[in-house]
C-alpha cells in the first residue's frame, strides 16, 4: 500500500454518531427488533390506516411515517400515540423484508402507553 500523490478525496474524515434512543432500544427485548428496520416503506402499502390517513398519521415534523413511524417515533421521541391508530391488520409484518414482527412491536408500544394512562389516572 503506497500513497499516491496527489490523492483524491477529502483530507479529513469526520464521523458523527447519533444515539437518539437507539442504545436504550437495543437493551429492550420488545423494541430491539425495530432497529433492524431498513425503512424501505413496504409496510406503508399494506397498512389500512396509512392508506386512509396518509402521512398525517404520525406528524408533519417527523421524518418517519406509517408502521415504521410508530416504532421510530417511540424510539426517538418516546411518543406512543401514533400506535393508538393501529388496527393490527398484520400486513406490515407479512411484507417486511427484514422479517420484523411489526404488529408485535406496535402492540408493545400500545400496551406501554395504556399502562402509563392507567398509572396517571390513579394519581
Amino acid at each position: 500500500m503506497k500513497r499516491v500523490s496527489p490523492a483524491t478525496g477529502p483530507k479529513n474524515f469526520y464521523l458523527v454518531l447519533l444515539d437518539d434512543g437507539r442504545l436504550e432500544a437495543s437493551r429492550d427485548n420488545e423494541l430491539k427488533e425495530a432497529l433492524l428496520c431498513i425503512k424501505c416503506g413496504r409496510c406503508y402499502f399494506s397498512c389500512p390506516v396509512y392508506n386512509s390517513i396518509g402521512a398525517e398519521w404520525i406528524s408533519r415534523e417527523s421524518p418517519y411515517g406509517g408502521p415504521t413511524g410508530v416504532m421510530w417515533n417511540y424510539i426517538t421521541n418516546r411518543d406512543p400515540w401514533p400506535s393508538m391508530y393501529c388496527v393490527h391488520s398484520g400486513g406490515c409484518g407479512v411484507v417486511c423484508p427484514m422479517n420484523i414482527d411489526i404488529p408485535k412491536v406496535i402492540s408493545s408500544i400500545k400496551a406501554r402507553a395504556t399502562k402509563d394512562i392507567v398509572k396517571n389516572k390513579k394519581k
